[in-house]
């Protein structure tokens, strides 16, 4: 059962209440359910005994602090991608996972969902199907950018320094914390001070199905070299000899691709092809 939440804007508070409220009123037999602890303060919740795990789903620069904290408290945590801002973040939030003993697992529904086709990809590559694999290439956005968004006046009911927390201080702007129930994608993603940018939001989709076809979900890259000039085209090389490059297509414009020696294959969430052509014909067949 949900036990509790932190949220930082009265308006999405009040609607994530409703929600769930209505949910365990639906769902619930009388008398079974012990209603809601609502706080700004997500520490409070996970000083409460009767928690044992945390979903955190807050922008990515608030992802670090909570997780060590909930490890600390010997609760398990689900944390939405991409898991850290920086490297040295994300080895503190394993640290944390493995002293304490408590499961972490991190959001990338690319896995499961859109019908199945990166799963169904990934088991044509290990099959065989294009062959050995000689490079992959990621097509998603591009890196951050520093926020430049003008001062606005902080709405009512939102606490605009709990939504800052550990990243640095600047004025409010509703582009990075919306005064609405939302169902959109606000722009923080594009700024380096709480995201690494679309590099980062859809590469840590993009990416992650690179290293599952090639096989290397428990290691990562030995090298990574930047780009020479732009945005795009760094390139991580893998101790298999594989080299995987951030980049778009004149007719791909995201995804990844996987080339092999005996084949190519294209998966997106909307378009999936191959060359050949029959290898997606026969494997949907």
């Amino acid at each position: 059962q949900v036990v509790g939440f932190a949220e930082v804007a009265k308006v999405r508070t009040d609607h994530t209440k409703e929600l769930i409220e209505g949910h365990y009123a639906k769902n619930t037999p009388a008398g079974k359910w012990k209603g809601l602890t609502i706080t700004k303060d997500y520490r409070e919740l996970i000083a409460m005994k009767s928690v044992d795990a945390v979903l955190i789903a807050t922008p990515d620069h608030w992802h670090g602090e909570p997780t060590i904290l909930s490890a600390r408290a010997g609760k398990h945590v689900y944390c939405e991608k991409p898991i850290s801002l920086t490297i040295a973040e994300g080895r503190r939030m394993v640290d944390a996972v493995k002293k304490n003993k408590v499961i972490f697992q991190t959001g990338s529904q690319q896995r499961t969902e859109f019908g199945g086709k990166f799963r169904r990809t990934v088991e044509m590559i290990h099959s065989g199907a294009i062959g050995k694999i000689k490079k992959i290439q990621v097509c998603v956005g591009g890196p951050p950018k520093p926020c430049d968004l003008a001062t606005q006046p902080v709405p009512e009911g939102i606490d605009w320094d709990a939504w800052q927390g550990p990243a640095p201080t600047r004025g409010y702007n509703k582009e990075l914390c919306p005064d609405n129930v939302h169902n959109h994608f606000p722009r923080w993603r594009a700024y380096r001070e709480y995201c690494n940018g679309y590099l980062a939001d859809m590469g840590a989709h993009h990416f992650d199905i690179g290293q599952w076809g090639m096989d290397a979900d428990n290691t990562g890259p030995v090298k990574v070299i930047p780009p020479e000039s732009g945005e795009k085209g760094v390139r991580l090389i893998y101790e298999n000899g594989i080299e995987v490059t951030h980049g778009s297509l004149p007719d791909w414009r995201g995804g990844t691709v996987f080339y092999g020696d005996e084949g190519t294959i294209w998966v997106d969430r909307g378009p999936w092809k191959s060359d050949p052509a029959n290898l997606i014909k026969d494997y949907k067949a």
